[in-house]
C-alpha cells in the first residue's frame, strides 16, 4: 500500500509540474505575442504620426487604434501577464518591463499631442498648399503683366520694380516651406504677412500710383487688361485668408511636427526594449 500510494503521490506531483510548465509556456507565447505587436505597432505608430503631420486625414483614425492598441498590451504587461519571467529569475525583466511603460507613456503624450492638433494641423497643411499654387499663379500673372508692359513700351524702371512682385512672391514660398521643415522662426511668420501686403501695395501701386514705392499708373491698354487680371487674382488669393490661416495654426502644426520626431525616437527605444525582453 505504501509503495502504490508512493507512487500516486509521485504521477500527481509529475502531473502537477507538468500543467505547472504548460501554463508557464502558454504564459511565455502570450508574453512574447504581446511584446511582437508592441514592437510592430509602434513603428507604425511612428509612420502614421509623420502622415498626420503631412495632412492625410486618414491616418488620424488610425493612428488613436494603434494608440489605444499599444496601450491594452502595455496594461497587460504591467498587470502581471510577464510575471513568470521574474519568478524563473529573468535578470532585469522588472527594470525591462518598467522601461516599456516609461517609453510609452512618452509617446501616447506625444500622439495626444497630435490628435488633439488633428484641425488646426490639416487647416495648416490644406493653406499651405494652397498657397504654393496661389503663389505659382500670381507669378505667372506677373510674367504676363511684363509681357504687356514691354508691349505697351513701359519704362524699364517700372518694369524692374514689377519684377520685385516675384521676388516676393519667392520669398513668401520660402517662408512657407521652411515652416512645414520646422526651420522657421518668429521672423519668417511675421515676414509672410508683410511680404503678403507689400505684394498687394505693388499691384495696386500699378493701378492708383504710389509715389513712395516710385511706381507710375499703368496707362497702356495691354498693361492695364493684364493688371486688372493680376488684380483679381490677388483679390481672390487675400479674400481666402490663405496666410492668416497659416500664420495662426502654425504654432499647432509645429508641436505636433516635434511630437512626430519625439515618437520616432521613442518607437525605436520602445523597438530595442522589447526586443531585450
Amino acid at each position: 500500500m505504501l509503495v502504490i500510494a508512493s507512487a500516486f503521490v509521485l504521477s500527481l506531483g509529475i502531473g502537477v509540474g507538468l500543467m505547472l510548465s504548460l501554463a508557464i509556456h502558454d504564459q511565455e507565447a502570450l508574453s512574447r505575442r504581446i511584446i511582437m505587436d508592441i514592437a510592430v505597432r509602434s513603428q507604425q505608430l511612428s509612420l502614421l504620426a509623420q502622415d498626420a503631420v503631412a495632412g492625410d486625414a486618414g491616418a488620424f483614425p488610425k493612428l488613436k487604434a494603434t494608440s489605444n492598441a499599444i496601450e491594452t498590451d502595455i496594461r497587460a504587461l504591467q498587470d502581471g501577464t510577464l510575471g513568470h519571467l521574474e519568478i524563473r529569475g529573468v535578470t532585469g525583466a522588472a527594470e525591462l518591463r518598467q522601461h516599456l511603460g516609461a517609453t510609452w507613456s512618452y509617446m501616447s503624450a506625444n500622439t495626444e499631442v497630435i490628435l488633439r492638433n488633428r484641425e488646426s494641423l490639416l487647416r495648416f497643411v490644406g493653406a499651405a498648399d494652397r498657397l504654393t499654387n496661389e503663389l505659382d499663379s500670381m507669378k505667372s500673372a506677373v510674367d504676363e503683366m511684363a509681357r504687356a508692359m514691354s508691349i505697351d513700351n513701359e519704362p524699364t524702371s517700372q518694369l524692374i520694380l514689377l519684377m520685385r512682385e516675384i521676388s516676393i512672391a519667392d520669398s513668401i514660398g520660402r517662408d512657407v516651406a521652411l515652416m512645414r521643415e520646422g526651420n522657421a522662426h518668429e521672423n519668417e511668420l511675421d515676414a509672410m504677412g508683410r511680404e503678403s501686403a507689400l505684394f498687394s501695395r505693388v499691384l495696386k501701386g500699378f493701378k492708383d500710383g504710389d509715389a513712395s514705392l516710385g511706381i507710375h499708373r499703368l496707362i497702356g491698354a495691354n498693361a492695364s487688361t493684364a493688371l486688372e487680371s493680376a488684380l483679381r487674382l490677388n483679390q481672390q488669393f487675400q479674400e481666402e485668408h490663405t496666410v492668416s490661416m497659416i500664420q495662426h495654426a502654425f504654432r499647432q502644426f509645429e508641436q505636433s511636427r516635434d511630437a512626430s520626431k519625439q515618437i520616432a525616437d521613442e518607437s525605436v527605444q520602445l523597438l530595442a526594449t522589447a526586443q531585450k525582453l
